[in-house]
């Protein structure tokens, strides 16, 4: 009799759970679709206080400026900006391959801030890059942030 009794209890809580979970997800939903409407009417208002006054408010440049963050409609966050172009006989190529070139022919391995020095772009993009380059296997790791080809 205990058995059934657990199991009913344990259904029981699940059911509350799931339920607890919809009001959730529908309560965020709401909130979502309220906090895109404001935004809206803050570029709005923006815009129309641009017009008057000749330059934007203050208050907005953090959020309405080229580059900031902005979630999409599922809540995923948008990145904020694209990586710097390469450089020199490296501009054109994809990052990988000029990682890849930077790296020919040098026996002690770089560093990513030497990467980034050498080919141009962010340092934490190319570490980024360098990291799941060692993990498929293009570059081989040989010490401590220092990465040459495989």
């Amino acid at each position: 009799m205990a058995k059934k009794k657990d199991l009913s209890t344990l259904e029981a809580y699940r059911e509350k759970t799931r339920e607890a979970q919809d009001l959730a997800t529908a309560a965020a939903k709401e909130i979502r679709e309220a906090a895109k409407e404001c935004l809206d009417e803050l570029k709005r208002l923006s815009f129309e206080y641009q017009k008057l006054t000749g330059k934007s408010l203050p208050e907005t440049q953090m959020i309405f400026r080229p580059g900031a963050p902005t979630v999409s409609s599922n809540g995923e966050a948008k990145p904020r900006r694209k990586r710097g172009k390469l450089d020199g006989a490296y501009e054109g190529m994809t990052l990988p391959n000029a990682i890849t070139e930077a790296l020919r022919g040098k026996k002690k391995g770089m560093k990513a801030a030497e990467i980034a020095d050498e080919i141009g772009g962010q340092r934490a993009s190319i570490a980024v890059a360098l990291s799941n380059m060692a993990k498929d296997g293009a570059l081989e790791r040989v010490g401590r942030g220092l990465y040459t080809v495989a």
